[in-house]
């Protein structure tokens, strides 16, 4: 078994006590190799090409649709190359989304695709998730679950139809394929090293850049601009001023 290139693996957990050592345990047995601490898993660039390259198969959807609003023009869909999080608890409410990503900086969270990340990444096979966003800031009031499974099924479709079987690639996808709107992508890292909190806020973070550079962000500008990010009202700024652009 050949682990794929690119994953971060910080740790293991401990060797759990058995029935021949149980009264005794807690003086240290030592490291469990089979309990992994994972930081993120790297999916393959072949795919994640190939995943770019299926914009086409995509369909506009009507605004009125996604926002439940009455108003006219379409949003035409988008392949993100981005960062899934994956989580022990749910990631509400907005407070907690914002804690989260001051240390993992995702643009998605889910769990199914989880266990198929680490199962294919341990016994080193290419893999990628492709996950179609059916949720928004209208939810759960306007939902198009069916139109997202659908868009992704199609973008998968496209990967499987493109892919040469005889040359599979098992390089690991890299930090510059992630697309220029991706939260990763906007703040320069994946895992920060340390986040720091006040209360409910996040008001600092440490982090690894490209460069291999320790950089040290903090301040107010700091806690607005992740606070921001996840605001409902700014979205339906955008979505209006698309539905202007575009209708």
């Amino acid at each position: 078994m050949t682990p794929l290139r690119g994953d971060l693996v910080s740790g293991f957990g401990e060797a759990m006590p058995s029935y021949s050592n149980a009264s005794s345990y807690g003086y240290g047995y030592g490291i469990d190799l089979s309990y992994v601490y994972v930081e993120y898993l790297a999916a393959s660039a072949q795919l994640v090409e190939l995943a770019g390259q299926a914009a086409s198969t995509l369909s506009p959807v009507p605004l009125a649709n996604v926002t439940g609003l009455n108003v006219s023009g379409e949003l035409v869909p988008r392949i993100i190359v981005g960062v899934i999080g994956s989580a022990n608890q749910w990631t509400e409410p907005l407070s907690w989304m914002a804690q989260q990503n001051a240390l993992y900086e995702t643009d998605a969270g889910e769990n199914e695709g989880m266990g198929f990340a680490y199962v294919n990444s341990r016994l080193g096979v290419p893999w990628v998730i492709v996950r179609g966003i059916s949720d928004s800031p209208w939810f759960p009031s306007v939902y198009i679950g069916p139109t997202a499974a659908e868009e992704a099924a199609n973008v998968t479709i496209y990967i499987v139809e493109h892919l040469n079987l005889s040359n599979v690639s098992d390089a690991p996808a890299t930090f510059s394929m992630l697309s220029n709107v991706s939260n990763a992508a906007i703040h320069g890292y994946i895992v920060a090293a340390r986040a720091y909190y006040l209360g409910l806020k996040v008001i600092g973070i440490s982090y690894v850049n490209q460069q291999g550079q320790m950089v040290n962000e903090s301040g107010p500008a700091f806690e607005e601009e992740f606070y921001s990010e996840y605001s409902y009202s700014a979205a339906v700024k955008y979505l209006l001023a698309a539905n202007r652009v575009i209708g």
